[in-house]
């Protein structure tokens, strides 16, 4: 769920920065400064999210850079050879 935290808090990071932008131009600043602050707390939901995620990435450039492990890859084939579908060959 990191990925899903990470773009709910940017949504909610940038929906209250343009109420807080909607509720300044209304005069009431007070309240703008209050949903800013709100604003911080999707902010850091933002930034936990992408925190978490570093690891699925580390894991992908990893994959890139050396390959899959020899155990998926057995394990990868032997799924392709079993597999019954030959798509219309004999």
């Amino acid at each position: 769920f990191a990925p899903l935290v990470a773009v709910g808090g940017d949504v909610a990071e940038n929906l209250s920065v343009w109420f807080a932008l909607a509720l300044h131009w209304m005069g009431t600043d007070v309240l703008a400064c209050v949903v800013l602050w709100f604003g911080a707390l999707g902010s850091l939901a933002k930034l936990g999210g992408l925190v978490a995620c570093l690891p699925l990435a580390a894991v992908r450039g990893w994959i890139a850079v050396k390959g899959r492990p020899r155990a998926v890859a057995a394990l990868a084939a032997g799924a392709a050879s079993d597999s019954r579908d030959t798509h219309g060959q004999g």
